[in-house]
């Protein structure tokens, strides 16, 4: 006992005999021919024994006789790493039973344990495999080993440590059968190919399972498994999304040396299998069976549910493949060289499937093959604006359909709309047919896309046009149709190139706005555009407002169809200049009529429009005009003149025309040429006007020109303004050039002017003529009615003046030094009328003067001088009353009875049409005797109407006559003038009442109890108050009363003497009578009028009145005003056949 044998150099481990007994039977000699354990052969002997193996236990027994031995063995706890070095886990013979039959020679040959095989043997026992187990049997007989053999629990990865994911036996059987030379040669999992085995078993993968069985034999496995529950993304993590097996079944054959050879899963591709199985992609699945041979998966899918969006990133919207299937052949290495959607050109693949496209459809059918797809796809309802978001309205694909052939690498690099730019487009192949929806309208379009070449057809209905492009005034494309070809690269380099220079293009259409429409047609050809313009009714108003103009008090007496245009226009020009960011337009206009209402245009010529995009230009104009045609009668030109008149701010408004009616017809003929016409229009050089002028019933107000005017017009800036109008007898013409001195006060001056209107006496001429720097004028019998100036609106009258003007007028043209003469016949404002008016005039340094003037009133005349310096205000003037008559001053303002008083100088409100004759009585048909007594009746009437004249009351009417001279001065300044009076009268009559045949008794009435009112109007004098208040004249606290008397001044008192005051026959006579007022001082202050210095005496200086700059004013109030009358101490004046009385 405790013999070792662990010095014997054959035993890979440390083996002892723990203890022993043997029975051996031998002659002495065989026994000491004994010379190494291979001699033991020719001993018979029976043993039993415990042997230590490493830490484990052998107990055996058995029995050597004829040189065999035959022995059984049990044993436990032997390690069998150390026996079997190559082994890639740690096994361990649990425990375990043998029992072996061998010659003693080849048990000892022994050496290694590939000798084994020469040993014949049957076995049972449990081994510990890597924390798992496995109960095995068999037989070792002649070499070939035949084992079965159950396990469980059994980690894979140390065995195979290129899986990818945790692999399990979580149980299994299996039957070997194989030499224990080639069992035992055995050094690495790719040796077992020279084993045959069956097996059946259930793997646990990564949290799956797979349930397996097949057979392995001449190196040839051949196997079924069933699967599920298998996460694959850790078998192919460059998967995009996340999948899982859900469940499968798959039969591999293959041999072991390429099943062992895998490494990753590329080396799939030396294994045949057929497979059927459920895939979960990332919330959708995939139903697919193949076949994988020599390297080549074929497989059918069908899929539904699958999110596209995490396969394709760059898809701008959300795509999900709702249902579809799909056939790909492609060999496994192509299929798992997959890294990116690119990398699909690879793989053979034919399709169909339902998409769902951002809340639209598409249904789509195709082939992948050798890298190239071909398509056909039909969609419907998918929103095109997040696809291409740079559309500026609402576009949507309500139906449509596309073939298409490309190379996928070509089609999945466009990532966004700009990558199109990017590619090579003559390799994308597309025909496309659809019908958009665009803001509201539709657009049919049909075409193809071939070689890098779009040639498309569209029609195109109710587009509002405003939402796309930015235009002045709302239009919309009613229907239209587009036929266009070209360089597609060009198209999407426009950014980038501004080039389209290879499209062509044909269109025609109908566009409504403002309230008309417009058909276009036109077409693109080699760079250039041509197009035809029809308008018609098109509301001109309507585009002036939206254009954001304020034209309402210009064209406020516009009628609609006055501002109706009509026009048919064709156009030219380059399209290369009005592609760039700020682009230009070289038009030519090959036909240009247009009409507004009754006016016609009719030209051709060229136009360049420039910086359209940030301050538009009319660069340059160049047209023949054949014919510009208006109609004043139909064109309120009447109401443009006088509001561009009204609109200057030289003059108040009362010195302007209230209106200017122009009559008649025109036509221009001519050319006209510019440059920068809207930022510098009146630059020299800048506008060149030439051509022939008809005007036909041409009139002025009430001034007609003869029926047909005409001549040439010449507005050249800088250069010459002239027009030469003429008639059988009239002339119309007038010169400017350009003032180039540094003294001018006008860009123009006029050299020449010749107007004439009529014939004979009645006959109207101003001719001019420029002399050095004067340009004098000759006007004979102008008529101030023409003007239609009203400058006396503010105090009632509202009539022009008028009056026919004869006389000269000398202007400096850089000084502005005036000087002339006028003879004005018949001058008036209004209803306010003189006989005439004459008188010289000058201005000179700011300095106006009138001279050697004289107004005829009727019979009376004034002669007139004045001046005024406009530096200072200094003010000079005389009025010498040559001869005056009373009754011409009250004519002229129309007061006749006390009732006008009230009226002030407002014009009389009747009108002669307001005039009703008197109603007839009685009947021409009657009887002499009625008529007669109707006479007697209507006499009867007159006499009592004449007793009520008779009888005293307050004056009616007045009637008054008399005669005047004097001299009224005026001085002092514009601030504080100062006026003179020095006036004489004599023979005045006043008749108070009219004049009734019958009257014969004379009386002296009563004055008193009489209202008059003028205006708003104040004055108060010392004592002597005269109010005005509610329109009516109030006078207190003054007496009027005179015998003999006199009224004048000296020394600055009045005085009253010799003035005659009676009444006879019911009129008033006054005799000789004197009034002066002396520095007399009229002053303005603070608004205030002012009076000073001036006395007033009455009789015995009982009466006075003193005043030292007293204001006057006009402020609403009056000073006074207690509603009293006119009275003498209360005490009517009377006649009675006695001389009238003065109290005082």
């Amino acid at each position: 006992s405790g013999g070792q044998y662990g010095d014997a150099p054959q035993l890979p481990v440390t083996v002892a005999l723990r203890e022993g007994n043997a029975q051996v039977a031998t002659s002495v000699k065989e026994l000491l021919a004994v010379r190494s354990p291979e001699d033991l052969d020719i001993i018979d002997a029976t043993f039993a024994g415990s042997l230590g193996v490493d830490g484990g236990i052998v107990n055996a027994r058995g029995e050597l006789k004829g040189g065999t031995l035959v022995t059984q063995a049990t044993a436990s706890g032997i390690q069998l790493n150390p026996l079997v070095p190559q082994l890639p886990v740690t096994v361990a013979l649990r425990q375990g039973n043998a029992k072996v039959a061998t010659s003693v020679k080849e048990l000892l040959a022994v050496r290694t344990p590939e000798d084994l095989g020469n040993i014949d043997a049957t076995f049972a026992g449990l081994l510990g495999v890597d924390g798992g187990r496995v109960a095995a049997a068999g037989e070792l007989k002649d070499g070939t080993l035949v084992t079965q053999a159950t396990a469980s629990g059994i980690q894979l990865n140390p065995l195979v440590p290129q899986l990818p994911v945790t692999v399990a036996l979580r149980e299994g059987n299996a039957k070997v059968a194989t030499s224990v030379k080639e069992l035992l040669a055995v050094r690495t999992p790719e040796d077992l190919g020279k084993i045959d085995v069956t097996f059946a078993g259930l793997l646990g993968v990564d949290g799956g399972r797979v349930a397996a069985t097949g057979e392995l034999k001449s190196g040839v496995l051949v196997t079924q498994a069933t699967a599920s529950g298998i996460q694959l993304n850790p078998l192919v993590p460059q998967l995009p999304v996340t999948v899982a097996l859900r469940e499968g079944n798959a039969q591999v054959a293959t041999s072991v040396k390429e099943l062992l050879a895998v490494r990753k899963p590329e080396d799939l591709g030396n294994i045949d299998a057929t497979f059927a199985g459920l895939l979960g992609v990332d919330g959708g699945r995939v139903t697919a069976a193949g076949e994988l041979k020599g390297g080549t998966l074929v497989t059918q899918a069908t899929a539904s549910g699958i999110q596209l969006n995490p396969l394709v990133p760059q898809l701008p919207v959300t795509v999900a493949l709702r249902e579809g299937n799909a056939q790909v052949a492609t060999s496994v290495k192509e299929l798992l060289a997959v890294r990116k959607p690119e990398d699909l050109g690879k793989i053979d693949v034919t399709f169909a499937g339902l998409l769902g496209v951002d809340g639209g459809r598409v249904t789509a059918t195709g082939e992948l093959k050798d890298g190239t797809l071909v398509t056909q796809a039909t969609a419907s309802g998918i929103q095109l604006n997040p696809l291409v978001p740079q559309l500026p309205v609402m576009v949507a694909l309500q139906e449509g359909n596309a073939q298409v052939a490309t190379s996928v690498k070509e089609l999945l690099a466009i990532r966004t709309p700009e990558d199109l730019g990017n590619i090579d487009v003559g390799k994308i192949d597309v025909t496309f047919a659809g019908l958009l929806g665009v803001d509201g309208g539709k657009v049919d379009a049909a075409g193809e896309l071939k070689g890098g070449t779009l040639v498309t057809q569209a029609s195109a209905a109710d587009i509002q046009l405003n939402n796309l492009l930015p235009l002045p005034v709302p239009l919309a494309l009613q229907g239209g149709n587009l036929e266009l070809s070209g360089a597609v690269n060009q198209l999407l380099a426009f950014n980038q190139q501004r080039n389209l220079s290879s499209f062509e293009a044909k269109f025609a259409g109908q566009v409504a706005g403002a309230d008309g429409t417009a058909r276009v047609r036109g077409k693109l050809d080699s760079g250039q555009w041509q197009t035809n313009i029809a308008a018609a009714n098109i509301n001109t108003l309507e585009v002036i407002y939206q254009l954001g103009l304020e034209p309402e008090a210009l064209f406020a007496s516009f009628e609609p169809e006055q501002l109706t245009l009509n026009a048919k226009l064709d156009l030219a020009g380059a399209l290369q200049p009005l592609l760039q960011p700020n682009p230009t337009a070289a038009v030519q206009a090959n036909q240009l009529v247009v009409q507004l209402g009754e006016q016609f245009l009719d030209a051709r010529g060229k136009v360049l429009l420039s910086n359209l995009a940030t301050n538009p230009e009319i660069a340059n104009l160049d047209l023949k005009i054949a014919k510009l045609a208006y109609d004043a009668g139909a064109l309120p030109l009447s109401r443009l003149v006088t509001t561009v008149v009204a609109e200057q701010e030289l003059l108040n408004a009362e010195f302007l025309p209230r209106e200017i009616q122009i009559a008649g017809t025109g036509t221009f003929q001519g050319n006209l040429k510019g440059t920068n016409l809207i930022s510098a229009p009146l630059t020299p050089g800048n506008l060149n006007l030439v051509g022939e002028l008809e005007l036909r019933n041409f009139a002025v107000n009430e001034l007609a020109f003869d029926p047909l005017m005409e001549g040439k017009v010449q507005v050249q800036t800088g250069k010459r303004v002239a027009v030469n109008l003429r008639g059988t007898t009239d002339v119309m013409a007038a010169s400017l050039v350009p003032c180039t001195s540094s003294r001018c006060q006008f860009p123009y001056l006029p050299t020449a002017l010749e107007f004439r209107q009529g014939v004979g006496e009645n006959a109207i001429a101003a001719v001019g003529k420029r002399r050095g720097e004067v340009f004098a004028l000759s006007i004979q019998q102008f008529p101030l009615s023409i003007l239609n100036i009203a400058p006396a609106v503010q105090v009632g009258i509202s009539s022009p003046v008028a009056g026919e003007v004869t006389g000269n007028v000398d202007v400096n043209l850089f000084t502005l030094a005036t000087v002339g003469n006028l003879d004005i016949q018949k001058p008036g404002i209004g209803y306010l009328q003189a006989e005439s008016f004459s008188g010289g005039f000058s201005y000179r340094d700011g300095i106006a003067q009138l001279t050697e003037a004289s107004l005829a009133l009727g019979k009376s005349l004034y002669n007139l001088e004045a001046g005024i310096d406009l530096n200072t205000g200094n003010l000079n003037g005389k009025i010498a009353i040559a001869r005056g008559y009373v009754q011409d001053l009250l004519q002229t303002v129309g007061w006749f009875d006390i009732q006008d008083l009230a009226r002030g100088i407002k014009e009389p409100e009747g009108k002669a049409a307001d005039v009703q004759p008197i109603e007839s009585v009685g009947s021409p048909n009657a009887s002499l005797a009625q008529q007669l007594q109707l006479l007697a009746k209507i006499e009867r009437q007159l006499q009592l109407l004449a007793a009520k004249a008779r009888e005293p009351g307050i004056p009616s009417q007045l009637d008054i006559q008399g005669g005047y001279t004097g001299e009224i001065t005026l001085a002092g300044n514009l601030a504080q003038p100062q006026i003179n009076f020095n006036l004489q009268g004599n023979d005045w009559l006043w008749r108070t009442q009219p004049d009734y045949s019958r009257l014969e008794e004379l009386q002296v009435i009563e004055v008193g109890n009489w209202e008059l009112g003028i205006g708003n109007w104040e004055l108060g004098i010392g004592n002597w108050e005269l109010g005005m208040e509610n329109g009516e004249l109030g006078m207190e606290n003054g007496e009027l009363g005179m015998e003999n008397g006199e009224l004048g001044m000296e020394n600055g008192e009045w005085r009253i003497g010799n003035w005659e005051l009676g009444m006879e026959n019911g009129e008033w006579r006054i005799g000789n009578w004197e009034l002066g007022i002396g520095n007399w001082e009229l002053g303005m202050e603070n608004g205030e009028l002012g009076i000073g210095n001036w006395e007033w005496r009455i009789g015995n200086g009982e009466q006075q009145i003193t005043n030292d700059q007293q204001p006057t004013t006009n402020n609403q109030q009056p000073i006074t005003n207690n509603q009293q009358p006119i009275t003498n101490n209360q005490q009517p004046i009377t006649n009675n056949q006695q001389p009238t009385t003065n109290n005082q």
